[in-house]
């Protein structure tokens, strides 16, 4: 955990706010605090507590990304719709062949 969050903050830096950056860091020294004390109830605690801030921050770098990127779909099952309907309107590009098999 310790190392994957090194990794994330260093790769994903620059795109975490401030505020929950220092959360993180903050969690992380904990986690590290109690892997060095070998407590294993702090370590628990310590481990969840950074999974749920990173999985917060994790969440809303997903919805700013797809912001920046003005999401043209903002139904992303609409196209699994748009395919079922033309399947079940004939509209399919499937065609139908004979084959021999050579050996």
């Amino acid at each position: 955990m310790i190392f994957q969050t090194e990794n994330f903050l260093k790769d994903n830096g620059d795109k975490v706010p401030a505020d929950k950056k220092s959360e993180v860091e903050s969690a992380l020294k904990d986690l590290k605090d109690a892997h060095a004390k070998r407590d294993l109830s702090g370590i628990d605690r310590a481990t969840e507590k950074l999974n749920n801030i990173l999985q917060a921050v994790s969440q809303n770098m997903y919805q700013g990304g797809q912001q920046q990127q003005g999401n043209p779909n903002p139904n992303p099952n609409m196209n699994n719709q748009q395919s079922d309907n033309n399947q079940q309107n004939g509209n399919d590009t499937a065609t139908d062949t004979d084959f021999e098999e050579v050996k």
